[in-house]
């Protein structure tokens, strides 16, 4: 079997590699990805379990990366936002472009391998139950 896909789109690519270690080292297949102007295609191309938008600036278009995912039709993926900034309008503002969950920095990692795998396990729920119920 496969294992499960991690995209990880991030605005600086060494802050994210231990995430990305950390991830692999956990079984997941991780890409890695640094360029926000292409993120959308990225995901679209990839299908990821989970993106995990990593970003620090609010001026690299998280949210609208983020919204821009939710609202594709083609993207099934769980949306996890990782920053810095902690404050609540910017939880609120990502949590209302549609991310599933967000973590403020700094968090344990175990907090993020809980999460990606409560998300992989109920898209996998999700399935089936959408394949026994078209072969009822």
């Amino acid at each position: 079997m496969d294992s499960d896909n991690i995209l990880v789109l991030q605005n600086k690519c060494e802050t994210s590699d231990s995430i990305c270690i950390e991830l692999e080292n956990a079984g997941f297949t991780v890409i890695s990805a640094t360029d926000m102007g292409k993120a959308l295609q990225q995901v679209v191309d990839v299908k990821p379990d989970v993106v995990i938008l990593h970003v620090d600036h609010p001026k690299t278009g998280g949210i609208e990366i983020c919204r821009a995912i939710v609202q594709d039709n083609s993207v099934h993926s769980h949306v996890i936002v990782i920053s810095s900034k902690n404050d609540l309008q910017t939880m609120l503002s990502y949590f209302i472009a549609g991310a599933n969950r967000f973590l403020s920095k700094p968090f344990h990692v175990n907090d993020l391998l809980c999460e990606i795998n409560n998300a992989i396990r109920k898209k996998k729920m999700s399935s089936v139950q959408m394949y026994n119920a078209a072969h009822d």
